[in-house]
């Protein structure tokens, strides 16, 4: 008597495939996000920090004894004393008078 084994093909196999290749596709497509958010994030960075104007603006005084207000500057620098020259308004310190906009 001839024994004969007959086999089945594997189902978990297909699906470990499946599988693998969904996880494969994720793992991409995660990479491509964080890729596409690092530039976003380096983009808008680089534009902020390379800002040449800046509005000032402040509410004023409710001290009736100040008479102006005097903005001082330091381009490139947080050192006192602020004697910050080239802006359009003019040298630091600014007077801005009572202006609350500069």
């Amino acid at each position: 008597m001839k024994c004969r084994s007959l086999t089945q093909p594997s189902k978990i196999s297909t699906l470990s495939n499946s599988s693998s290749v969904k996880k494969t596709q994720k793992s991409t497509f995660d990479l491509l996000m964080i890729l596409l958010y690092t530039a976003i994030f380096s983009i808008t960075t680089a534009t902020i920090s390379q800002a040449r104007d800046v509005t000032l603006q402040w509410d004023p005084s409710t001290d009736s004894s100040v008479t102006g207000y005097k903005i001082e500057y330091n381009a490139d620098s947080a050192t006192v004393p602020f004697t910050g020259t080239g802006a359009a308004q003019g040298a630091s310190p600014y007077d801005a008078k009572k202006v609350t906009t500069a």
